[in-house]
């Protein structure tokens, strides 16, 4: 995955994952990958430095929990690329289900994602860049353009907007719970997770 900015460029549209008939291309993963630091830098802070994540240091060289860098331990780019890989998954799969269902989005999220090239190009001027895509890659990474960033955009918002409005709409009966929680009874125990827990770990 380390590679030159040159090299990065040259294979931005190489296919890197597929989901049905959709494809994910490096340099749309280049958005997923660096969402997935931004994100993680925005949960934890300052405490990232005591898991041993050194921004300083290229992310290949360093493995999650500090020290030198062995052949069977995860290095905080694998980390990151694991993460990334899996909410392309998680949004494809939401899109898909929105496409499917013909599913679409309200007005104001429509105009909201039509508008944003345009207002990312004019951000872009006003902070002194030539132009979006050089934006983008000063953000995200050599390989990462517009066209690649907002097809990410595009992905999440879709997906995203079906999954919040399926689930305002959820109101299960306690038969239905109990039916739920049984059919996935061993899953569940797998995490810890039986009728008599009093406490489970969520994260959103």
């Amino acid at each position: 995955y380390t590679v030159s900015d040159e090299e990065a460029k040259l294979a931005a549209n190489e296919v890197v994952a597929t989901m049905g008939d959709k494809t994910l291309t490096n340099g749309e993963l280049q958005a997923f990958y660096w969402q997935e630091i931004y994100m993680f830098l925005n949960e934890y802070g300052v405490y990232a430095q005591y898991m041993g994540l050194d921004l300083e240091k290229p992310l290949d060289s360093q493995l999650m929990a500090g020290g030198q860098l062995d052949e069977d331990d995860v290095s905080w780019q694998q980390f990151f690329l694991d993460g990334a890989i899996n909410t392309w998954k998680n949004y494809q799969a939401l899109a898909l289900e929105a496409e499917a269902e013909n599913y679409q989005m309200s007005a104001a999220e429509q105009e909201e994602l039509d508008t944003m090239a345009d207002n990312l190009t004019a951000s872009a001027v006003q902070a002194g860049f030539a132009d979006a895509d050089e934006l983008i890659q000063a953000n995200a990474g050599a390989g990462c353009t517009l066209e690649s960033y907002m097809k990410y955009v595009n992905t999440y918002y879709y997906g995203m907007s079906y999954y919040y409005d399926y689930c305002s709409k959820l109101d299960p009966t306690d038969a239905e719970v109990e039916a739920f929680f049984a059919e996935n009874e061993e899953a569940f125990k797998e995490e810890g997770i039986t009728k008599d827990a009093k406490f489970v770990d969520v994260r959103h």
